[in-house]
């Protein structure tokens, strides 16, 4: 599971998605995106590039429920 902010540095979490999504090694895992861009342009366009899950930064335990779910799946 990747656990990623959309503004970055070097690489947005859009453009860390595509590049894990591209690797046939690793494209099914689970990718969650946090920020505090929810305008539904940002959401859309998330979904679009192969975000799992979009969740606004400050909203924890929805992150961490989400987190446990993807675990759970896994194990």
């Amino acid at each position: 599971m990747v656990v990623t902010d959309i503004e970055m540095p070097n690489m947005n979490g859009f453009e860390l998605t595509e590049t894990i999504r591209k690797n046939p090694k690793y494209n099914k895992i689970p990718i969650i995106a946090l920020t505090t861009l929810a305008a539904d342009e940002y959401v859309a366009k998330g979904k679009a590039v192969g975000i799992d899950e979009y969740h606004i930064k400050l909203d924890k335990e929805k992150l961490m429920t989400c987190v446990h779910d993807y675990i759970k799946r896994l194990y």
